[in-house]
């Protein structure tokens, strides 16, 4: 019986040590290659100076959607969707029928089609830049305005 009894306690003492971990050794990083670190080009870029006339009049969130007045009257809209792995921007201007005077008819029109097929220096390099990225440009004209929609993978963006 104590025979029994001595390797019974034996057999615990083996299978606790074996259940439980053993000592965890600390890492020195001896053993690990080196990361090359980056050399700074020059000096940091100077920070973005916003123009009073675009300073934030008035700010709301719901959720994740965050509106800003702009003193300058244009209303920024952000909504933040991370179920859909896109890059979305919409520029909408009240540039539409409604809006334009009955002797310059089509306005709107003529401002998407000249910034889609990129007329002007200014319009055609960032719509190449666009393009570049693999994203699409289009224009969207209705009675009350003229939208331009942006579409781009996050993978391509820097």
């Amino acid at each position: 019986m104590k025979r029994s009894k001595a390797s019974s306690i034996a057999v615990l003492i083996v299978l606790i040590f074996a259940i439980l971990p053993g000592p965890a050794w600390p890492q020195s990083g001896r053993g690990r290659p080196r990361v090359p670190t980056r050399e700074s080009a020059g000096p940091p870029p100077p920070p973005v100076t916003v123009p009073a006339s675009s300073a934030v009049v008035k700010q709301e969130q719901s959720g994740n959607t965050s509106r800003f007045l702009l003193r300058n009257g244009i209303t920024v809209i952000i909504s933040e969707q991370h179920a859909a792995p896109v890059v979305a921007a919409v520029a909408c201007f009240k540039a539409g029928r409604a809006n334009e005077p009955l002797s310059a008819g089509g306005t709107g029109r003529l401002l998407a089609n000249a910034i889609i097929t990129g007329a002007g220096r200014e319009n055609s390099r960032a719509v190449t830049d666009i393009r570049a990225l693999g994203g699409q440009l289009t224009a969207d004209v209705s009675y009350f305005s003229t939208s331009f929609n942006i579409l781009v993978s996050p993978e391509r963006l820097p």
